[in-house]
C-alpha cells in the first residue's frame, strides 16, 4: 500500500498510453539517465580519477547522462534511480555501486556492491545484470539483485523470468523465487517469496512524515546544533533535513534519537528507523511519537498494530495513515483534522487534510488546505504534486504540469509527481514524454496495485494483449479488493470479443466498489460505479441484451449524473425503440434528455 493512494481521486479509471522510449537527442548514445538521487550519489566517469557530482535539481532542462564505463556509487542513506536506454529502471539501495557496460546486443549492469532493484518491461535478453561472477539475465521481469560483501549474489524475483548462473551451474528462476550463489558455489533456489516481498524493497516505499517537532522536547544545545536541519525539516525538505543532520553524529538523548528515526524514516530505511528507536518506550512525548513512527510503518506496510488513544498532533496524524490502511476513510480525515487542530501552523497536518478533503470530491476545502500547507511548508513536495492534481482536475494542465515540475525539483523520487505529469503530457497528446514519466512511476510504487492497472490498460491501448493482462493479473494479486483490473480486464475482453468473459471481469468489478483498498469516498465510487455501469452497458449492448443494457446505463446515471458517457449510451438506446411515425411518443423526451 502507498498512504498516499487517495491522490487516485482524481485519476478515476482514465486511460494510459505508452510508446517506446527514446532518449531526448543531448544524449543518444548514453546507456542511462540518472532520473532521481537522495543524498550523497557519485558519478565515476570511464577513465576518470575524480567523481563527477549530479546537480542538486535534476529536471528537464538539466539532465545528466551516463555512459559505457561510467560507475554510479550511493553513500550512507542514499538512493539513486537510472533509466536504460530500453526504458528499464534500476533503483540502487544505499551503500551500492553499479557500473554500466554495454554488448553488442545488450545492455550490461554489473553490481559491484549492494542492493540494486530492477524493472523491466522490454524484448527478453536486452539487458544483463552481473556481479560477483554471477549473471541474471533478464527476461522481462522485475527483481533485486544484491551482491554481498561475503562474495555472494541474492536474487529475489518478484515477477517474470530471469536466467541465473555462474561458471559452476545456472537455473532459470520464475516469479517469487528466490535464490542465492555463495562464493565458489552454483546457484540454487533458497525460499519462496511470502508475504509481497515487503522486506525485499521497503527502502522503495513512500513513509509520511508525522513528527511534529515542537512536540519533541530537545534540548537547547541540541536544537542550536541541528538548526537548520531543523528548518528545512519544518520547511517539508525531508530529504534536505536528512542531509543536514551532521555525519557520524551520534544522538544524544532519547527525543534526538526519535528525531534521527523520523528523518531516516523520509528514505525507506526503515531498519535503521527501528534501531534508533528502540528501547524507547513509556507515555512522555519522545515514547509516543516513536509509537507513533512504528504505527505509519505498520501501516504503509498493511500490518495491523495497536495504539494509545491519540493525544499528540504526530499520534493524530499517523492515526490517520492507520485508520486509511483499515479502510476507514471518514476517520482518517477526522484524525488528520485533530491534527490540524492540536498544532495549528504544522504544514504536514494541512496538507494530509488537503489529500483526504480531495478524495471526498471536495476540491474547494482540499484547494484550502492545500494552500495553508504550502504557506507553512513551501519545500513540502507531496503538497505541491497535490495541488498538480488539483489544477489537473481544474483542466488547468498547464499550471499543472508546473506544479508537478516543482515538485520533482524539491524530490525527484516522489513517486506521484512523476505520475501527475505523465498524466498531464497524455492529456496534452506528448505521448511519448507521457510514457517516460508513467513508466518511472510504475517502476518507484511495484508494490502499488492501480498503477499495475494503469500499465496494463497502457498495453492494451498498444496492441499487447498479453503483457496488459499480465500487468492486470499482477494488479489483482496485490489488490484482491481493487475494481480497477476487472474494468480494464473487461475492456480488453471485450476488444477480443469475448462478451461473457468482458461481463464476468465487469460484474466483478461492479461488486467490489464498496470495498476497494484505494479508501475512496462514497462521492468517488459511486462516480467509478458510473464509469463501470456505462461500460458494462455496451457490452450487455454487444451481447445482445438490450433491456440489460438500458438499465445499467439507466443505474450508471442514477450513480453520477453528470457522467456523459452514461447519458450518451442511455440516450442512444431510447433512440433505438423510438416510433419513425412518432405515433408512440413513449421515448421521445428521455432520448432528446
Amino acid at each position: 500500500m502507498k498512504t498516499h493512494h487517495i491522490l487516485q481521486a482524481w485519476l478515476g479509471v482514465g486511460l494510459l498510453l505508452l510508446l517506446p522510449f527514446r532518449l531526448c537527442a543531448e544524449g543518444p548514445e548514453a546507456e542511462a539517465e540518472l532520473l532521481s538521487f537522495r543524498g550523497a550519489v557519485r558519478i565515476i566517469r570511464a577513465g576518470a580519477t575524480t567523481p563527477d557530482v549530479p546537480p542538486p535539481n535534476l529536471s528537464e532542462s538539466n539532465r545528466f547522462y551516463l555512459h559505457a564505463g561510467d560507475r554510479v556509487q550511493t553513500g550512507e542513506r542514499a538512493r539513486a534511480r537510472l533509466k536504460l536506454r530500453d526504458g528499464s529502471i534500476a533503483n540502487l539501495d544505499e551503500l551500492t555501486e553499479l557500473r554500466l557496460g554495454r554488448r553488442p546486443e545488450r545492455g550490461v549492469l554489473e553490481v559491484l556492491r549492494g542492493v540494486m532493484s530492477f524493472f523491466h518491461r522490454d524484448e527478453p535478453g536486452r539487458v544483463e545484470v552481473t556481479g560477483n561472477g554471477v549473471s541474471a539475465l533478464v527476461r522481462g521481469t522485475e527483481f533485486t539483485f544484491a551482491a554481498r560483501a561475503d562474495g555472494g549474489v541474492e536474487l529475489t524475483l518478484f515477477d517474470g523470468e530471469v536466467g541465473f548462473t555462474n561458471a559452476l551451474g545456472g537455473l532459470t528462476l520464475r516469479s517469487g523465487d528466490i535464490a542465492e550463489a555463495r562464493l565458489g558455489e552454483a546457484p540454487r533456489r533458497t525460499a519462496v517469496l511470502a508475504g509481497g516481498g515487503v522486506g525485499a524493497v521497503q527502502w522503495l516505499l513512500y513513509y509520511p512524515a508525522i513528527l511534529a517537532l515542537p512536540e519533541l522536547p530537545l534540548e537547547p544545545r541540541v536544537s542550536t546544533l541541528l538548526t537548520e536541519s531543523l528548518r528545512l525539516y519544518e520547511a517539508g525538505d525531508l530529504l534536505g533535513a536528512l542531509a543536514r543532520y551532521p555525519a557520524g553524529r551520534q544522538p544524544a538523548s532519547r527525543e534526538e534519537r526519535v528525531l534521527l528515526a523520523a528523518l531516516v524514516l523520509a528514505v525507506g530505511n526503515v531498519t535503521e528507523a527501528e534501531r534508533w528507536m528502540e528501547g524507547v518506550q513509556g507515555d512522555d512525548p519522545a515514547a509516543r511519537i516513536a509509537s507513533a513512527l512504528r504505527q505509519v510503518v505498520a501501516a504503509t506496510q498493511l500490518r495491523p498494530t495497536a495504539v494509545a488513544e491519540p493525544r499528540l498532533a504526530s499520534e493524530w496524524l499517523a492515526a490517520s495513515y492507520a485508520r486509511q490502511a483499515a479502510g476507514d476513510l471518514p476517520g482518517a480525515l477526522m484524525a488528520a483534522k485533530d491534527a490540524s487542530i492540536v498544532s495549528p501552523d504544522w504544514g504536514f497536518a494541512w496538507a494530509r487534510v488537503a489529500e483526504l478533503e480531495f478524495s471526498f470530491g471536495r476540491t474547494g476545502a482540499a484547494r484550502a488546505a492545500v494552500e495553508r500547507a504550502r504557506q507553512l511548508s513551501p519545500r513540502n513536495a507531496q503538497a505541491v504534486a497535490l495541488n498538480g492534481f488539483l489544477l489537473a482536475a481544474a483542466s488547468r494542465t498547464a499550471a499543472a504540469e508546473a506544479a508537478f515540475n516543482e515538485a520533482l525539483e524539491l524530490d525527484s523520487g516522489l513517486g506521484n509527481a512523476w505520475l501527475g505529469r505523465g498524466l498531464v503530457r497524455l492529456r496534452q497528446g506528448r505521448l511519448d514524454e507521457a510514457r517516460a514519466d508513467l513508466t518511472v512511476a510504475a517502476a518507484t510504487e511495484p508494490n502499488r496495485a492501480a498503477l499495475r492497472s494503469y500499465l496494463g490498460k497502457a498495453f492494451a491501448t498498444t496492441a499487447d494483449p498479453t503483457r496488459a493482462r499480465h500487468e492486470l493479473d499482477l494488479a489483482r494479486q496485490l489488490d484482491p479488493l481493487d475494481p480497477t483490473p476487472g474494468l480494464y480486464s473487461a475492456l480488453l475482453h471485450q476488444q477480443d470479443n469475448s462478451i461473457n468473459a468482458a461481463v464476468a471481469d465487469l460484474e466483478q468489478s461492479v461488486a467490489l466498489k464498496d470495498e476497494r483498498r484505494l479508501y475512496r469516498s462514497r462521492f468517488l465510487l459511486d462516480q467509478d460505479r458510473a464509469v463501470r455501469g456505462a461500460n458494462l452497458a455496451t457490452v450487455y449492448a454487444d451481447a445482445g441484451f438490450t433491456e440489460l443494457a438500458n438499465r445499467e446505463a439507466t443505474r450508471a446515471v442514477n450513480a453520477d449524473y453528470a457522467n456523459a458517457a452514461a447519458h450518451l449510451f442511455l440516450a442512444n438506446s431510447y433512440d433505438t425503440l423510438r416510433d419513425p411515425r412518432q405515433v408512440n411518443l413513449r421515448y421521445e423526451t428521455p432520448w432528446f434528455g
